[in-house]
């Protein structure tokens, strides 16, 4: 009796487990909180827009003048945050100023007016020091490359998104070294719910850039797109729900490093999608419904010399929270 009443009760408590996500996640994402921004909000706010024309910075076809709601959403967020007098040693503050300084800085040099966002971020600025360094760099492929096969802290501090790749083409035996090495990823129970999907035809790249919307004309010679899903089917308790999104994830992050490792220059593209644009991806790579989908990644070889955002990474005091003892 009991199990039979379990078995009923179960799609119930399902539904409410997704209910308490969404309760959880409306409390606290930015989008549902626009008119009482907790500081945290505007951390990651402020970040959203700030890495966007960071990315915008790195085209070498760059077209002037570029952003414009991009920088006036940041300034409005950084007067917020400067109105409320919020600690502007916050390295998300300063990148945010950091970035609209390099972007001015950018477009004086190519004799592009922008003297009134240049009073702006000086009124913003006021007595500010400003520590943080973002916007672009330039790296060399032979640098990417030494790294790869050295110690793990400079292996790891030499990964990036790469967005312009060279015409060199991808090898597949490459390919599947780099997911079998990605294979020895944790997962829940070893379980092992991740799948990747590759897809090479450049039409159908193309399509499913355009459904993804996230890379933007950034997609020059991508050599294959890489799918990485995790599949509902090997998972069972409720308190599981999330679960493929976890190892998914952790999968992911297992694979760039060893797209990294195997010379495969790499660029990792949200998933984020509704459900109208999720079954026409699931259509697009013949995906099973019962599959969640984690991350797309573009792939290619590298360039000689290409550039990249500054992408401010946060201190270990911001990550780290020590919980004491009671």
């Amino acid at each position: 009796m009991k199990e039979k009443i379990k078995k009923v009760a179960a799609p119930f408590r399902l539904l409410w487990g997704y209910y308490f996500d969404s309760k959880k996640f409306k409390k606290g994402s930015f989008e549902f909180n626009r008119n009482r921004l907790s500081i945290d909000n505007l951390r990651g706010k402020i970040t959203f827009e700030y890495h966007a024309i960071e990315k915008g910075l790195i085209h070498d076809d760059l077209r002037l003048g570029f952003g414009v709601k991009r920088i006036s959403e940041l300034l409005r967020l950084l007067n917020i945050w400067k109105d409320r007098n919020i600690d502007t040693s916050d390295k998300r503050y300063q990148a945010g100023i950091s970035v609209l300084e390099r972007y001015i800085e950018v477009h004086e040099m190519n004799n592009f007016n922008v003297d009134n966002l240049k009073k702006q971020v000086i009124s913003l600025k006021g007595e500010t020091n400003i520590k943080v360094t973002a916007g672009e760099i330039t790296l060399k492929k032979e640098d990417i490359l030494s790294n790869a096969r050295g110690d793990f802290y400079k292996f790891s501090y030499s990964r990036h998104s790469i967005r312009d790749f060279s015409n060199e083409k991808i090898s597949l035996k490459k390919l599947e070294e780099a997911v079998t090495l990605a294979g020895n990823a944790p997962s829940a129970c070893n379980r092992q719910s991740s799948k990747v999907y590759l897809i090479q035809d450049k039409d159908t790249i193309g399509e499913t850039l355009k459904i993804q919307n996230g890379i933007q004309g950034m997609a020059k010679n991508i050599s294959a797109l890489l799918l990485v899903t995790a599949d509902n089917q090997y998972f069972g308790s409720l308190n599981e729900r999330n679960q493929s999104f976890i190892d998914g994830g952790i999968f992911t992050m297992n694979l760039l490093y060893s797209l990294t490792y195997y010379d495969i220059a790499n660029c990792v593209l949200n998933a984020d999608l509704n459900t109208k644009s999720e079954t026409k991806i699931k259509k697009l790579f013949n995906v099973s419904n019962r599959e969640d989908l984690i991350a797309f990644i573009a792939i290619g070889s590298y360039p000689d010399e290409f550039k990249v955002p500054v992408s401010t990474r946060d201190t270990t005091e911001d990550i780290l929270k020590v919980v004491e003892n009671r």
